[in-house]
């Protein structure tokens, strides 16, 4: 590892849908929010969605506890696929790989939220 650098993240934000396993991982979406004031003084909310990837304990810790609408908080990194396709062209895609997760809620009203 290059000395000096670091690729961490840490979410805090809304599980989209039922994690999903592929190939042993665990996929899923995680939505975040956060706002800004427009040129009319007017605030407007935006949410982000995050691929999310889990290995290992964590995708079988994902499987069996995270559902949609769960409140989670991950730390994890930033990872780049490169594909390319029988054409030549590449696409780029975008995901956290978790590294740490905590279920914060389980997104079901009146238990924990």
């Amino acid at each position: 590892m290059a000395k000096g650098t670091i690729n961490k993240i840490f979410l805090l934000g809304r599980v989209g849908a039922e994690p999903e396993e592929k190939k042993g991982v665990v996929l899923f979406s995680l939505a975040t929010n956060s706002g800004y004031k427009d040129k009319e003084d007017q605030w407007v909310d935006k949410t982000d969605w995050h691929a999310i990837v889990a290995y290992g304990k964590k995708a079988d810790f994902c499987k069996t506890y995270v559902k949609k609408g769960s409140l989670v908080h991950i730390e994890g990194k930033i990872t780049y696929y490169i594909s390319e396709k029988d054409d030549g062209t590449k696409s780029t895609r975008t995901s956290i790989a978790i590294g740490e997760i905590t279920l914060i809620s389980t997104g079901k009203p009146g238990i924990e939220d």
